[in-house]
């Protein structure tokens, strides 16, 4: 199963899932020079090429002005040993300047020049996001009428993945937002690929965020659904009365006891028991199904001086259909399931002797279960039903239940 992601997902906040750690660089030696030497200044409305020219003499370091800076922007500062590298950082702060500390020097510029010599370009290859798994819809079984064999469509339809438009514009909206315009800065995506040029600290930022998304992706939902044949008397000794209850959300803790029940019991048997697995926000389905053939109708067949008829023949399908879409949410303590749970079963007049050809059509006898809910995390939604299907003193009982696996577990 190919896991792909809904947009819906990335629309939430990012989740706090483990970040890659980065190992920090080991500081040159004009940086540890900045962090020991402590110096104690006063400057009063002094011109920021003075307050740095004292900085450079007294550090013994080589402080450089660019030339489209404001040499005499003013700088009101006091400081008691403090180290070097602050004093310089609030005095450009304050002049409306910044720096950036090169291999011999501190080079003192404007903001827009310092931002443009720390931007990096750097390529992120999301593929794996924006390959999106198709839907699988399930098929849906005729209720109520023959069926003349025409056969069940398998298709596919629409497609789960994130766009890499859609993902260019999430990077764009969170994530240094209204920066991306300003040169050097830029960001766009070709062919599967994201090129981003930013600061350090954006490109980081992108890469957290793109490893959030691929945690997501990497989970998977396995959907059970089964339906009980549950006598009103089992029902009512083993899990209470429950005579108005017709849908019910359990928690992980009152599914497991109801569940336990209804293996216990004598009086419950199991109809249809379907699973299948699908990432998040794809429909999947899982189906069982049998077909049998029988008399439908005659085909007249007339010529000169005879006649005679030909059978047509139909298929009759008996089984079940489960259909989901499994949406779970970002911190995994509930799944929004939106199911179609379909069971028919078919009977045909059997009273009629062997060699008496007639027209027989199936009768038609099923549940079906649409609904989007709601079930947390270990938890089932649970329908009860009562039909004909059911016979006499019983009821139909349909259990639905997600679980969040990894890929590799939902893969087997």
């Amino acid at each position: 199963m190919i896991r792909r992601i809904l947009p819906v997902l990335v629309a939430l906040t990012w989740p706090a899932l483990a970040a890659a750690q980065v190992a920090e660089p080991e500081p040159s030696a004009l940086e540890r020079k900045l962090e020991s030497t402590k110096v104690t200044v006063q400057f009063l409305s002094t011109p920021v090429r003075d307050a740095l020219a004292y900085l450079s003499r007294t550090g013994d370091v080589n402080v450089v002005l660019a030339q489209d800076a404001d040499p005499d922007a003013a700088v009101t500062f006091r400081a008691k040993d403090m180290p070097l590298g602050r004093v310089i950082h609030w005095v450009t702060y304050l002049a409306g300047l910044s720096y950036r500390i090169e291999e011999n020097s501190v080079r003192i510029a404007t903001k827009g020049e310092i931002d443009s010599l720390r931007a990096v370009l750097e390529t992120f290859d999301v593929r794996d996001l924006t390959l999106g798994a198709p839907d699988l819809p399930g098929p849906r079984l005729a209720f109520g009428e023959h069926e003349s064999g025409a056969p069940l469509v398998f298709g596919t339809t629409g497609d789960a993945g994130l766009s890499l438009d859609r993902l260019v514009e999430l990077v764009d909206k969170t994530i240094a937002r209204g920066t991306w315009d300003t040169p050097p800065n830029h960001l766009r995506g070709e062919r599967g690929v994201i090129f981003a040029r930013h600061q350090p600290e954006t490109i980081e930022a992108i890469r957290r965020f793109l490893a959030d998304l691929r945690a997501h992706a990497a989970r998977m939902v396995v959907v059970e659904g089964v339906l009980y044949r549950v006598s009103d008397a089992d029902w009512a000794a083993r899990l209470g009365d429950g005579a108005g209850v017709t849908g019910f959300v359990f928690d992980r803790e009152a599914w497991g006891a109801m569940r336990t029940a209804l293996e216990a019991s004598e009086g419950v048997h199991v109809l249809a028991a379907l699973r299948t697995t699908g990432a998040p926000g794809q429909e999947v389905h899982a189906v069982s199904l049998s077909t049998a053939s029988y008399l439908a109708d005659f085909d007249a067949l007339i010529a000169q001086g005879s006649g005679g008829a030909e059978p047509i023949m139909g298929l009759a399908r008996d089984g079940a259909v489960l259909d989901v879409r499994p949406t779970p949410s970002a911190d995994g303590r509930s799944v929004v399931v939106r199911l179609r749970f379909e069971s028919v079963t078919r009977s045909f007049d059997r009273t009629a002797p062997f060699e008496t050809l007639r027209i027989v059509l199936p009768e038609a006898s099923g549940v079906r279960v649409e609904t989007s809910v709601r079930i947390p995390e270990g938890g089932a939604y649970v329908q009860t039903l009562t039909h004909p299907v059911a016979g006499p003193g019983a009821r139909l009982v349909l259990a639905v239940e997600p679980r969040l696996v990894s890929s590799e577990e939902g893969n087997r």
